[in-house]
């Protein structure tokens, strides 16, 4: 949009330069308008303002552009300044030729504004540096975390390759009520330790995206350093993400946001209406109910030991 402007601003400053070289160097014979104006005066004036109103429009916008992508922090106030710059000069274009006296307070207008914007690309940088240092120390710190590093172990152990939580084990351990801990207990070790990781990385990765809709952290850091994992841990975690959002849109409403705004398509936005068992994958585990009986069938083993003699 704001290089179509500029294309056409910049057409029309060239074409009514065109004809104010015309006017100028051909000296047609016009008539004289009232007042004893010279026609052709006034409308090399006119051609000559439009020209000069035309040039600002389309570099302005422009060096706004150029702007944009070396601080992307400032895009928002980016459009209202260039606006304020662009009436800046044409207001004192009209009165540097029309009426000089008003030079000195067109100055101080010019100077104010250009220290305003200076300043402000200044905290716009110095926020924009806070955001990715304070990126960089959670980026640093999960890459540390025990805790997260276990929980996603455990989940990659279970549930690689094409492999994705069953819509049984998300019923059995709905995130949005008091799971069934007599049931969810007699499930195999490895799988309940699967499916904690996969909901604490749920809640991690939602964190992110809140941080990044909030802009409080760095967007594209969390881009190139999660995003992958995202897409990943939203497909897998299908039917637990569905099941939540059913009782209430809310939750994972980040996660899917930021999947959405990166172009990656959300499963939970395109499925959400079909039937995807058999589109994502082996669903593990697809027995709970057989799974949790041959389990409670089981007999402890009891060991004895033998005391030593005295």
């Amino acid at each position: 949009m704001i290089k179509n402007v500029a294309v056409c601003s910049f057409g029309i400053s060239i074409f009514s330069a065109l004809i104010y070289a015309f006017i100028y160097f051909y000296h047609p014979d016009f008539t004289t308008v009232s007042n004893n104006t010279n026609a052709r005066d006034s409308l090399l004036d006119v051609m000559q303002f439009i020209t000069f109103a035309s040039l600002v429009t389309a570099a302005v916008p422009l060096t706004c552009l150029r702007l944009a992508k070396a601080y992307p922090e400032s895009v928002r106030l980016l459009k209202v300044f260039g606006v304020i710059i662009i009436v800046e000069l044409i207001i004192g274009y009209l009165i540097i030729k029309y009426n000089p006296l008003f030079q000195t307070a067109l100055s101080i207008l010019v100077s104010s504004s250009v220290i305003a914007m200076g300043w402000w690309i200044q905290n716009i940088n110095h926020a924009n540096n806070a955001r990715k240092s304070h990126t960089l120390n959670i980026i640093m710190q999960s890459r540390m975390s025990a805790s997260y590093l276990d929980r996603l172990a455990a989940f990659t152990k279970v549930y690689r390759g094409n492999r994705f939580i069953s819509k049984e084990l998300a019923v059995l351990g709905d995130v949005t009520t008091t799971t069934d801990e007599r049931s969810f207990s007699n499930l195999p070790k490895n799988i309940r330790d699967a499916y904690d990781g996969v909901c604490y990385l749920l809640n991690y990765y939602e964190f992110l995206a809140q941080g990044v809709k909030a802009r409080d952290l760095d967007e594209n850091l969390v881009l190139q350093c999660f995003s992958s994992f995202m897409q990943v841990i939203e497909l897998k975690a299908f039917f637990i993400i569905k099941l939540a959002r059913e009782k209430d849109k809310s939750y994972f409403e980040g996660l899917i946001w930021v999947l959405e705004r990166w172009g990656m398509s959300s499963f939970n936005v395109n499925l959400a209406k079909s039937s995807p068992e058999g589109d994502l994958g082996v669903q593990i585990p697809s027995n709970i109910d057989e799974l949790i009986s041959k389990r409670k069938k089981k007999k402890p083993k009891t060991h004895s030991r033998t005391l030593p003699a005295n």
